[in-house]
């Protein structure tokens, strides 16, 4: 399998985190590893990980200046599933850059054989420390693994949101539940991630950006709130795995509703609105 990332330049912290998780993949069996870069330097790149530019797109031109360049979802996709695909592999995975996976994941994804999968990560204090503590994090996915021939079949679906940034991996995973026979794995250890501060960013350009295409794919993301919700309150309830298994299921259905699509035009006309009202203030060379 081909598991990509995008390494990215921090401070002293962040790259110490990201080379922690990265020295672990070389290590797991059956997993060639890339760092996915953009096609003009410069570069970001650890020993042991093959560096892949490859990427056109940039958060720079789709949201505006503001931050460091980052890349987009389904761009950066598309170029994992290409290089799987080009070396005989059938899944291709995404994990951001400073999850360690565990063997256990590769586990845990043999035993179930799906078209896609998302895996909510463990925190921990320290990825270079003891590992078996943790709190598990069920809000967000950081990582993918998906079917080469389902995300060809698919792939049209998913906008370019930005990476490092809210809502993708909520919407991402809404839809590969209710268009595969996907599995959301968030009840083990099997990726992790060092706790640290993050920075605010609901006020910024991408954040703004992934904000207004979040409320486009209104209609998964309200069906991700609702799974979360619900998933929440069985947790507390002490529901066995079988019952959130059934949850899933039951609340990632995409039904046709004609009364659904005249709200998201709705909806639609509202974002298109409120997001190009501050964009009105970017310079030239940062729009559309």
């Amino acid at each position: 399998m081909i598991v990509g990332t995008s390494l990215f330049e921090g401070d002293a912290a962040a790259m110490r985190r990201q080379r922690s998780a990265m020295a672990a993949l070389p290590r797991l069996p059956g997993v060639h590893a890339v760092n996915v870069q953009f096609q003009k330097e410069p570069w970001v790149s650890v020993p042991g990980i093959e560096t892949m530019p490859a990427l056109l797109s940039d958060s720079v031109t789709a949201a505006g200046p503001g931050g460091r360049r980052k890349p987009l979802t389904r761009e950066l996709f598309d170029v994992l599933a290409q290089v799987a695909a080009a070396r005989g592999h059938r899944y291709f995975a995404f994990v951001n850059s400073d999850i360690l996976i565990l063997p256990a994941a590769l586990e845990a994804i043999e035993r179930e054989v799906r078209q896609t999968y998302a895996i909510s990560r463990h925190d921990i204090d320290d990825l270079d420390g003891d590992v078996r503590e943790g709190t598990l994090l069920t809000a967000g996915i950081d990582m993918f693994v998906v079917s080469v021939e389902w995300w060809r079949r698919h792939c049209r679906r998913f906008r370019q949101y930005v990476i490092g940034d809210a809502c993708w991996d909520n919407v991402y995973t809404a839809m590969m539940m209710c268009h595969s026979d996907g599995i959301i794995l968030n009840r083990e250890r099997l990726i992790l991630h060092e706790r640290h501060r993050a920075p605010r960013q609901d006020v910024t350009s991408t954040a703004r950006y992934n904000g207004f295409l979040a409320a486009l794919d209104a209609r998964y993301f309200s069906l991700w709130c609702d799974y979360w919700v619900r998933l929440e309150r069985a947790r507390a309830q002490g529901l066995p795995e079988a019952d959130e298994r059934a949850l899933r299921e039951e609340v990632f259905v995409w039904r046709r509703s004609a009364t659904a699509v005249l709200q998201q035009s709705i909806r639609n006309a509202r974002a298109w609105l409120h997001f190009r009202r501050p964009r009105a203030t970017l310079p030239a060379a940062g729009r559309r």
